[in-house]
């Protein structure tokens, strides 16, 4: 019974809401392996064939949908990724990539594994809304001097071009960090943004920016930590 209608009609909101520059043209989706992915294990992967690219997706359960919130692995494929699928020997990421129209891809035919080293991350591994803003856990502990609303930058901006301009980056109120993993962001009218805002009376939803937050820190052991997490809020606790 439900409706994915892109520009109307739409039922059920999306579960992540991407900037076109991010990503105007996705491949698909797996789940990663519930054990030998690391910190990342039981999370969605998901691909940008346009950009080739390959993000993770950590999601919150929550009444009446969940949230999603996507981070893009920081390295550059040279093919647009298409499929990705776990194989179930190694319990790794696999991604059959192609070269076709609407792709920044320089190779056609491409074949490659992400795989889990078994190193330290320091890496966003959980997110979740708040009845105020975001909490983000890393997946290193976070020297503390370095976490600020300064250290944070906060975009909305439209999921496809003709939508218009992004808005300007606005630096957050307060950044509070409330064990040595984990940062809570307070966000102005965090209540606002939440997707589920119904339209109609036949319950369709309406399509909401992108909220897309930008952190530079630094982990305890000294390494720099700049990331960029994609936010869709369509319910709050």
């Amino acid at each position: 019974g439900g409706r994915y209608g892109f520009e109307s009609g739409r039922s059920v909101p999306m579960l992540v809401v991407l900037p076109a520059r991010v990503d105007s043209s996705s491949g698909g989706q797996c789940w990663s392996d519930p054990l030998r992915w690391g910190p990342l294990s039981e999370a969605i992967v998901h691909t940008s064939y346009s950009r080739s690219a390959v993000f993770y997706c950590l999601t919150q359960d929550l009444e009446p949908f969940p949230n999603g919130f996507a981070v893009r692995f920081p390295f550059d494929l040279e093919a647009g990724p298409m499929r990705a699928r776990v194989n179930p020997v190694d319990g790794q990421v696999y991604l059959a990539c192609k070269r076709g129209w609407d792709s920044i891809a320089r190779l056609d035919g491409v074949i490659y594994r992400l795989r889990y080293t078994g190193e330290s991350s320091h890496w966003i591994e959980k997110a979740a809304a708040t009845a105020s803003g975001i909490r983000l856990t890393f997946a290193s502990e976070l020297d503390a001097e370095s976490v600020s609303g300064e250290q944070f930058r906060l975009l909305r901006e439209p999921d496809k071009p003709t939508a218009g301009a992004a808005d300007k980056p606005a630096i957050l109120n307060r950044a509070t960090l409330i064990d040595p993993r984990t940062v809570e962001l307070e966000i102005p009218g965090i209540q606002a943004e939440t997707l589920v805002h119904r339209t109609g009376s036949d319950g369709t939803v309406r399509v909401h920016p992108a909220i897309s937050i930008t952190a530079k820190l630094r982990a305890a052991d000294g390494v720099a930590i700049e990331q960029t997490i994609h936010a869709t809020i369509n319910a709050l606790p």
